[in-house]
């Protein structure tokens, strides 16, 4: 048995349980739910994906996301991992949650911070999923808000130029993290696009 069928047959079963025990929170179906929208046609270079029609349709979750949430006593950790009262909470994770992450409990968090601002993530890899998944969530927040808590990032996101160029111009502090801290009252920005 390979990794890539452990991964496809076991691991569902390995989450379903730590569900079942109170050790993981996944969103619900309801939320996960998302649907095809109107066509967004490409100008200029077409992907290869365009298929024939040369566009894309745009998703879009049934049940939308607010752009601002909050949560207390965020256990979070080096990886973006959002953790309270034991528990990981994939709706406070920077990533999409594994098996690893499901072991990786937290270890007694090296200091507290009374305020911060957490995002929320599905793949943080690319220039790409920062402009996608956060940088239009950090703009809508901070207009709704007028200010951001420090935001709180994994050091090696954190260290990425194009990251700091534009939380510097959006004004917004940060904060780079290389172990578990507890923030005592997290604001939440979600990933509001499927």
């Amino acid at each position: 048995m390979g990794f890539s069928h452990f991964k496809r047959n076991i691991a569902p079963v390995v989450y379903t349980i730590a569900e079942q025990i109170g050790y993981y929170r996944n969103w619900s179906r309801d939320e996960r739910r998302f649907s095809r929208r109107e066509a967004v046609n490409f100008s200029g270079e077409i992907p290869p994906m365009a298929g024939t029609e040369f566009n894309q349709y745009r998703l879009k979750y049934d049940i939308p996301r607010n752009v601002i949430g909050s949560a207390s006593n965020v256990i979070y950790t080096a990886k973006g991992m959002g953790w309270v009262n034991g528990r990981l909470e994939r709706r406070l994770s920077f990533q999409e949650v594994n098996l690893k992450h499901l072991l990786d409990k937290p270890s007694r968090p090296a200091r507290r911070l009374e305020r911060g601002t957490i995002l929320q993530a599905q793949t943080p890899k690319t220039f790409g999923d920062w402009m996608s998944e956060h940088v239009s969530s950090l703009a809508i927040a901070l207009n709704r808000l007028g200010t951001l808590d420090p935001l709180i990032l994994p050091s090696h996101w954190l260290a990425k130029p194009y990251v700091k160029r534009d939380l510097a111009r959006l004004g917004i502090e940060a904060i780079a993290i290389d172990e578990p801290v507890e923030i005592a009252q997290a604001t939440v920005l979600s990933k509001t696009r499927p």
